[in-house]
């Protein structure tokens, strides 16, 4: 049951760390709780994102995703990407990277690999998300907790059994997505009410956006709407929304150097300049000018 929309490709920060090591070996596999500060980057290998346990969202181009217990949110390489939590709240998860031509040699001369690949990797989408059920996400962490040991001990054959670990990790998705109903954009009544939020503000950032527009957008009363958000983004609107346009604004104070940072402002549904100065410093210790040579000099 897949969510998947068109994403930006063009590079902003490479993660040089995740290349390195898929460089030594075409495969990355960890589970973590704890969430580094972050920015938006992108790397060469595939990601696949497990969420086991918490939640928080993820930013993918210039989409949303809510990630809850059962998100597998799918990242093709290059593609900008970068996840958010709370500080307080921990977000369980599995990440699994694999290397481009890793997969594209699976593809090639692993029977019906192909196949099962096109099942979970949405066949010209960047990204995508699917919710795995109980069972197929117990099933999954089954296979990511064995190639986690394999690639840690690197014992005899260990490349052999992380292959094997990983192929019947993508029959076992494979197999899910054939009983699922898939969730399209036109189909606004199978996605999730804080999904179709999510992407009205990925899509009106640059706009005023009111609690009550959202609210009569999707027939819900003010409380449920937030409850509802709370719980699946850990964000309230009005928190998610303004981290939402100062990660847009960071992004336009490094890649277009063009724009003056009153326009920037405007871009990024701000207002006016002195509310982004005073937003800008308070969320990133500086203000946007000094962001802006601070990152250029490097």
């Amino acid at each position: 049951m897949p969510a998947s929309r068109s994403a930006d490709h063009a590079s902003f920060a490479i993660d040089d760390s995740t290349n390195r090591i898929l460089r030594d070996y075409p495969l990355l596999c960890s589970r973590r709780i704890t969430l580094p500060g972050q920015k938006m980057h992108a790397h060469d290998g595939y990601e696949f994102y497990f969420c086991l346990q918490g939640s928080g969202s993820y930013w993918v181009g210039d989409i949303v995703y809510p990630l809850e217990a059962g998100t597998l949110t799918v990242i093709r390489p290059r593609t900008l990407h970068v996840p958010k939590m709370p500080a307080r709240d921990p977000l369980e998860r599995y990440v699994l990277a694999v290397g481009e031509a890793y997969m594209d040699e699976l593809a090639s001369n692993v029977p019906q690999f192909a196949e099962c690949l096109s099942c979970v990797v949405i066949p010209g989408a960047p990204s995508s998300q699917w919710h795995l059920p109980p069972s197929l996400l117990a099933e999954a962490e089954t296979a990511l907790t064995a190639i986690e040991g394999e690639l840690r001990d690197r014992g005899a054959f260990f490349g052999m059994s992380a292959r094997q670990w990983l192929i019947r990790l993508f029959v076992s998705l494979a197999r899910g997505s054939l009983s699922a109903k898939p969730e399209t954009e036109g189909d606004a009544s199978a996605i999730p009410v804080v999904q179709r939020a999510l992407r009205y503000i990925a899509d009106h950032y640059r706009e005023p956006i009111e609690a009550e527009t959202l609210c009569e957008r999707f027939h819900l009363s003010r409380s449920q709407l937030f409850i509802r958000f709370k719980e699946a983004t850990g964000y309230s609107i009005r928190q998610f929304l303004i981290h939402y346009r100062m990660e847009k604004a960071k992004e336009l104070l490094l890649r277009r150097v063009d724009l003056s940072v009153t326009l920037i402002a405007e871009q990024c549904g701000f207002g006016d300049e002195s509310h982004f100065h005073h937003m800008f410093k308070r969320h990133c210790g500086v203000t946007p000018r000094q962001y802006r040579m601070r990152h250029r000099s490097r």
